[in-house]
C-alpha cells in the first residue's frame, strides 16, 4: 500500500509517512488488499491489521481509499474498519462486484475487483460513479486461460473542507501470467495506463476550483 498527498492542481507525491496536510491537500491511501477470491474472505485478520497501520503510517484520517483485489463485502469491512480506526466515517462510493467476476461479454469474463472509499466528513461523491474498461484481444490470452475484461472504478469527489475537488481512480490491471507473454503484457499496461489517464484528463481535467487527479493501483 502507499499513500499520496492530493494537491489542487498538482501531482500525487508518493511518501510512507505524512504531517497534518496544509489548506488544499487531501490524504489519498491506495493498497492492494488481496481480498477477492472466496478462499481469502473468512479471515479478515488482514483488514484489521491493515486499518491499523493507516493509523501507525498516516497521522490523520485519509480522505480517500482506493482499493484493489477487493470484492464489495471486503471494501465494507475495509471502510467500516478504516472508520474505527480513525473515528472517522467511510463509505464505499464506486463498489466492487458481489465477487471478483460480475458477468461475460464476447467470450470474455468481466471482472470488477476494485473499490472507491471516502471519508464522508471530508468528501463527498459528485455525479455517479464510473467504470472504464480494460480489454485484450481473446488470442492474446494465454492457452488455456479464459480472457478477461477488467472494470477500473474512477469518480469525482468534492472536499467538505476545503474549496478544491479530486478526480479518483482504482486499478488493478490483468496480470501477464493471464496473457500469452510478459512482454505483450507490459505492452498492454502501457495502453491501458495511457488509456486511463486520457480518460480521467478527458472527463475530470477542467474545473473552476482546484482539483487533483489520483489514480491508484
Amino acid at each position: 500500500s502507499s499513500v499520496a498527498v492530493a494537491t489542487g492542481g498538482g501531482r500525487p507525491e508518493a511518501c510512507t509517512k505524512l504531517r497534518r496536510p496544509g489548506p488544499g491537500q487531501l490524504v489519498v491511501v491506495t493498497a492492494n488488499l488481496k481480498k477477492a477470491l472466496p478462499r481469502y474472505l473468512a479471515d479478515d485478520t488482514s483488514l484489521v491489521n491493515f486499518a491499523r497501520r493507516v493509523v501507525e503510517v498516516v497521522p490523520l484520517a485519509p480522505d480517500a481509499l482506493l482499493l484493489q483485489e477487493v470484492v464489495a463485502s471486503s471494501a465494507e469491512r475495509t471502510a467500516e474498519l478504516v472508520g474505527s480506526a480513525t473515528g472517522g466515517t467511510y463509505a464505499v462510493v464506486a463498489p466492487a462486484g458481489e465477487s471478483a467476476r460480475v458477468g461475460a461479454v464476447g467470450g470474455q469474463d468481466v471482472i470488477r475487483n476494485c473499490a472507491i472509499v471516502v471519508n464522508t466528513r471530508t468528501l463527498a461523491l459528485e455525479g455517479r460513479a464510473g467504470f472504464a474498461a480494460s480489454r485484450y484481444d481473446s488470442q492474446d490470452a494465454r492457452p488455456g486461460v479464459r480472457p478477461r475484461v477488467k472494470e477500473q472504478p474512477h469518480c469525482l469527489a468534492r472536499s467538505l473542507v476545503h474549496d478544491m475537488s479530486v478526480a479518483l481512480a482504482s486499478v488493478h490491471f490483468v496480470t501477464n501470467q493471464k496473457l500469452a507473454s510478459a512482454a505483450l503484457g507490459y505492452r498492454y499496461k502501457g495502453r491501458w495506463a495511457a488509456e486511463m489517464a486520457e480518460l480521467m484528463s478527458a472527463r475530470y481535467g477542467r474545473a473552476p476550483e482546484p482539483r487533483a487527479v489520483v489514480i491508484g493501483g
